[in-house]
């Protein structure tokens, strides 16, 4: 089993990542949600997004 993290990865080209046959990993593990904590420390994060970027990535 080979897991990878995947910085830069984007929902649409996961495909062409993961996959036993055609794909580098079995498994990779997409960061885009922290891009929301891109902001001034003292910020809340903004959970709307959060969950939005989750539900892209079938997380939630």
């Amino acid at each position: 089993m080979t897991v990878g993290e995947a910085s830069g990865v984007g929902v649409p080209d996961a495909d062409r990542w993961v996959g036993e046959e055609n794909g580098c990993f079995n498994m990779i593990f997409p960061f885009e949600f922290l891009k929301l904590w891109d902001k001034d420390v003292n910020d809340s994060v903004d959970v709307r997004a959060l969950k939005k970027v989750l539900i892209q990535v079938n997380w939630y």
